[in-house]
């Protein structure tokens, strides 16, 4: 049996999050949401993620942290 693979999405808006979220549970990915950049940093580092989607515009500093973050484990 293969593990499920784990996406952490970090989007502010609650439509956009709506649609990939249903988009990557549709392809059997396990889907954590979070919609502030500070809260998808701790995620982030707590680590267990196959793949990282990050809000285009970031809104915070901490989205630009956690692409940082992400880049160097």
């Amino acid at each position: 049996m293969t593990a499920t693979r784990r996406v952490l999405l970090v989007e502010d808006d609650a439509h956009i999050a709506d649609l990939l979220t249903l988009h990557l549970r549709d392809e059997g990915l396990e889907v954590m949401h979070c919609a502030r950049g500070d809260d998808g940093l701790r995620q982030l580092e707590r680590g267990g993620w196959d793949a990282l989607v990050l809000d285009i515009m970031p809104v915070s500093y901490t989205h630009l942290r956690a692409h940082e973050t992400k880049a160097n484990l």
